[in-house]
């Protein structure tokens, strides 16, 4: 009994292993947000950018699109209820037509927010 409470080396490298992985995506989300927020990455960027880094893609749709300048929190819900795509939807678990869609709803509305 008491052999299975002290965790194994390979377990303790598995969990070092872990939390590095974790670390690495939450950064890169941040990184990810503050380069949208200072309009450094485009929508489009960061949807191609989404085919080519795994965590990046991992990244909910519904918390990218809210973290452009202007951008409002029930109106993005809203817009994305419109196109039938839920909150919870990853973007790299976006098709081409819903690509398209998110692209053509939510393209203008930042190029109009950058003018302001």
């Amino acid at each position: 009994m008491a052999d299975q409470l002290i965790p194994s080396n390979e377990a303790l490298v598995e969990r070092e292993t872990a939390l590095a992985w974790a670390g690495s995506v939450r950064s890169t989300r941040y990184q990810i947000r503050e380069q949208l927020r200072s309009e450094e990455l485009t929508l489009s960027e960061l949807l191609q950018l989404a085919q080519k880094d795994a965590r990046v893609g991992q990244i909910k749709l519904l918390w990218a699109l809210e973290s452009f300048p202007g951008a409002r929190k029930v109106d993005t819900r809203r817009q994305l209820g419109k196109l039938q795509i839920s909150e919870m939807t990853l973007i790299d678990e976006l098709n081409p037509t819903s690509t398209n869609a998110v692209l053509a709803s939510f393209l203008p509305l930042a190029q109009i927010e950058a003018t302001r």
